[in-house]
């Protein structure tokens, strides 16, 4: 049963958020490894989540390996491949959340955007980026 808190769908889009491009970091309940944010947004999305009932840790910024397995799925889904560089080695995935509900240890992976940035090319790259986690079990 995927989770589906109310107002988080399973890619967030909140518009009249004014954090566009302030990058920050946060420890998480783990202490395990820092939280990177790209945005306030982002962080915004983690401070509500970490405080929902089953709520266990997060990743921030993972990256969706192996590098090739990306460029598959676009090709399977008719969709141009993405732009990998020397900066951008490989596609990544805002958070990775992970939480407990009925009693089972559940994932649910975000692409943390603003409504205006979900157009064109990035909702094509949010397609190969959901495909990613869905084959991997991950709401």
């Amino acid at each position: 049963m995927a989770r589906r808190a109310v107002g988080r769908p399973p890619h967030l889009t909140i518009q009249r958020f004014h954090s566009h491009g302030v990058a920050s970091r946060a420890a998480d309940r783990s202490g395990d490894t820092p939280l990177h944010f790209h945005s306030l947004l982002e962080k915004h999305h983690w401070l509500v989540a970490s405080y929902e009932p089953g709520y266990l840790r997060a990743l921030s910024q993972v990256a969706l390996l192996p590098e090739g397995e990306p460029i598959e799925i676009a090709k399977e889904l008719g969709l141009p491949p993405p732009r990998l560089s020397k900066q951008w080695p490989c596609m990544t995935t805002d958070l990775v959340e992970f939480y407990t509900e009925d009693r089972m240890l559940r994932a649910s992976a975000y692409n943390v955007k603003f409504e205006r940035d979900r157009v064109g090319r990035n909702l094509e790259l949010f397609q190969i980026e959901k495909e990613f986690w869905r084959r991997r079990d991950i709401t």
